[in-house]
């Protein structure tokens, strides 16, 4: 029995290589196709937030409708300025945490090295990210944190946690409520439609992503795992649809110029 278990890996990736190149129909039915697989998955094992797979299938009709708006001026304005207060307390909770790897204090030094390790690869969070993206990674630290919550009171950083919460906390409900707006009016280009179904399934594939690290049970990752690996092949076959298409498209071309300038000879 234990031959015929599927072998899992540390960690798994979505594929998104070459979807910026699809064309506008190509990237909302490989959206809508990738959405049909997430929901089937649920949003309890994948740890999807409440409202995230709503706003992503309300993007998808969206963008299949060529639906046209304007984004909010004011709500992205707030937005950005939450944003530079979370990326505040980013840096505090880390300049604290790397400034206690060489305490005097044996609790504090071992209470700054185990944080270090479990937060060490959300680093590059503070800097140049993506407003929505920014907040699936702090939910991904506050877990780490809840997790060596004694160590968050060695170092005395439950004010900073839960600040950071509340700005998280915050930003969230302003991102969806932005996206309601802006979907409720139906005026959107497609030139911000896109970006906007683009965003959304980032944070999705940060979820599923980080689900598979918090799995509580091997069951449970190699559901995950199955699923991430279907999401792949729908998406290579889609890339491998759009290339063949563009290449026909490319040879068609090519053809009629040539018969253009034997016409010309």
């Amino acid at each position: 029995m234990d031959d015929e278990k599927i072998f899992l890996p540390d960690a798994v990736q979505i594929d998104v290589d070459g979807i910026s190149h699809f064309s506008s129909n190509e990237h909302a039915g490989m959206n809508d196709e990738l959405f049909i697989l997430v929901a089937k998955a649920g949003e309890e094992l994948l740890l999807l937030p409440k409202g995230l797979m709503a706003r992503w299938e309300a993007a998808i009709k969206a963008e299949m409708g060529h639906v046209k708006g304007r984004r909010g001026s004011e709500l992205t304005k707030q937005l950005r300025e939450l944003d530079r207060e979370r990326v505040k307390m980013l840096v505090n909770l880390f300049d604290m945490i790397r400034g206690n790897r060489h305490s005097p204090i044996e609790a504090q030094r071992k209470a700054s090295e185990r944080l270090t390790l479990k937060l060490g690869r959300f680093r590059r969070t503070r800097r140049s990210m993506s407003g929505p993206l920014r907040s699936v990674d702090i939910e991904s630290i506050e877990l780490h944190l809840n997790e060596l919550a004694a160590d968050v009171e060695t170092l005395g950083l439950k004010k900073t946690a839960d600040r950071l919460h509340e700005l998280n906390e915050r930003y969230q409900a302003m991102t969806r409520q932005r996206t309601d707006e802006a979907l409720a009016q139906k005026l959107r280009p497609m030139t911000e439609l896109r970006p906007l179904t683009d965003e959304i399934f980032a944070m999705v594939r940060r979820y599923v992503e980080a689900s598979y690290l918090f799995a509580k049970t091997d069951a449970d990752r190699a559901k995950i795992y199955q699923l991430v690996m279907t999401m792949n092949r729908v998406t290579a076959e889609r890339r491998a649809g759009f290339r063949e298409s563009q290449t026909k498209r490319r040879q068609a071309r090519l053809a009629r110029q040539k018969t253009v300038m034997e016409g010309q000879a």
